[in-house]
């Protein structure tokens, strides 16, 4: 009888733990379920339609903000919206895919693959260059996208070179970014990054993790029309279209 009044409590606790964690999921759920109702804007078909754009890969439902999982799901997204901006092939991709390796109740491994970003393409050759914050709050700091870091490039636009820090190997595109990148003034996330093949705006690179890179979605499809004038005003000065 001790034995059994012993064993009691532990019972007790772990079914009320139990209920307590199937309401939780029920309720996280729904939660996310009224989340995503009021971001439906957000829909990979929602910002092509706005954009001009089409959906060339995935699900046009796809809600690109709040993508419907919650915390420890596997999942696998690969979206991408894709048309012309300005005469230049421009696209966004939205592609995560994260899958969850348990191997007892306290250990896991996480697999993860992650790449969102705005682009538009170009076969001009200008070299690399990276744009981020020089003084970035806690929402708006990213880890830069090239292993090896770059020199400073001023541009020589007071505004661009007290707001942001431009970096690069090739000196020369140095003052045209500044007029180019002006326009981007005010917004709350920003990150260009251009390669050959295309100039980006990344929302991948936040350093705080998934939450800072959720934002960083969020501000960047709000503000798609101005982030698209300004890769594409680069691409089109790069080939010489400006």
């Amino acid at each position: 009888m001790e034995v059994l009044l012993g064993i009691l409590p532990a019972v007790f606790f772990a079914g009320v733990m139990g209920v307590g964690a199937i309401a939780f999921v029920v309720y996280g759920q729904k939660r996310l379920g009224q989340l995503q109702e009021q971001t439906r804007d957000y829909t990979a078909g929602a910002v092509a339609q706005r954009l001009g754009m089409e959906v060339v890969r995935g699900a046009p439902g796809q809600n690109l903000w709040i993508t419907g999982k919650t915390a420890l799901e596997s999942q696998h997204l690969d979206i991408c919206v894709a048309g012309q901006w300005a005469g230049v092939p421009v696209d966004i991709v939205y592609y995560r895919d994260v899958q969850y390796e348990k191997h007892n109740w306290t250990e896991m491994t996480v697999h993860s693959e992650w790449e969102v970003r705005i682009a538009a393409h170009t076969e001009a050759s200008f070299g690399h260059f990276e744009v981020m914050f020089r003084r970035p709050k806690a929402h708006n700091t990213v880890t830069s996208f090239f292993r090896n870091p770059m020199p400073e490039l001023r541009t020589g636009h007071p505004q661009v070179d007290a707001t942001y820090r431009v970096t690069g190997d090739n000196p020369a595109i140095a003052e045209a970014l500044g007029e180019l990148l002006a326009p981007l003034i005010g917004l709350e996330y920003v990150h260009v990054v251009g390669a050959p093949g295309r100039v980006s705006f990344r929302l991948d690179r936040g350093a705080a993790g998934r939450g800072n890179e959720m934002m960083g979605v969020a501000y960047a499809l709000y503000d798609a029309e101005r982030v698209l004038n300004v890769l594409t005003a680069i691409v089109r000065t790069a080939e010489g279209r400006a």
